[in-house]
């Protein structure tokens, strides 16, 4: 099996974990182009809104598989219905472009950045690079991957090295705000959160660690796997401390 074909397999795996087919698509659709790009990302997501951005930028098509990234339970049972960047043929996707980030993030500060949290197996966005059959998994690096890819002179990072050093302080920046902190936290005085928000975050945390572990029970023969969603589980309680600790969140609206 060639390279592109074991990646032609994980990207069917992971799109089977998409469980609506109408959240699959073409953005920015060109005729008689095939898209080089597929993006699994979340409309709410930070982190997505970054790449997607970049793409709207350059108006390159790419194939959208929008992802839902909470957990949850049913109306009239129990049942656990884990998010769709917890399952397998996702998580083995993204394993594949994290390999080279070698440090799993397991700690947590309300950031999402893979630079300074470490690399998270469970989240979005990821981006696939048909051309090049290459994974890449971290916002910041898929934003410059794609700006790379753009002719020279549309290129959003300049070639001047000083303007260049400029722009990529702004990247940092964004890329280390807390954003998760506040979109999950809890703050005593001031959550000007949608209420809907304030009520899918109420029980978050649990619904997380419980999808996480039932995950783990049913691929324990899958080492890779485990690892992740053990990992991801030890960020998550992490998150949780964090999210209803009262001088955390004050710290984190004032960093902001």
């Amino acid at each position: 099996m060639t390279r592109q074909d074991t990646l032609d397999a994980m990207v069917a795996a992971a799109d089977a974990a998409v469980a609506d087919a109408n959240r699959h698509s073409v953005v920015q659709a060109r005729v008689g182009v095939a898209p080089r790009f597929d993006l699994y990302h979340a409309g709410l997501s930070v982190c997505s809104k970054k790449v997607r951005a970049v793409l709207t930028k350059h108006g390159v098509p790419y194939r959208s598989h929008e992802t839902v990234i909470l957990n949850s339970r049913g109306i009239y049972s129990s049942e656990l219905t884990p998010a769709e960047n917890y399952r397998p043929g996702y998580v083995k996707l993204r394993l594949s472009g994290g390999a080279q980030l070698a440090r799993p993030a397991t700690g947590y500060t309300g950031r999402s950045s893979v630079t300074t949290e470490g690399f998270d197996a469970c989240v979005v966005p990821t981006l696939v690079d048909r051309e090049a059959a290459a994974v890449i998994v971290d916002s910041l690096r898929i934003c410059e991957h794609l700006d790379q890819q753009a002719p020279r002179a549309q290129r959003l990072v300049p070639e001047d090295i000083t303007t260049a050093a400029a722009v990529r302080q702004q990247m940092a920046i964004v890329d280390g705000t807390p954003h998760p902190a506040a979109l999950y936290g809890f703050h005593p005085e001031d959550d000007r959160r949608p209420d809907f928000i304030k009520h899918v975050m109420g029980d978050v945390y649990d619904l997380k660690v419980a999808a996480l572990q039932q995950l783990i029970d049913n691929n324990r023969n899958d080492s890779a796997l485990v690892a992740g969603y053990t990992n991801k589980i030890a960020n998550e309680l992490g998150g949780k401390a964090v999210a209803h600790d009262s001088t955390k969140q004050r710290a984190i609206r004032s960093e902001i």
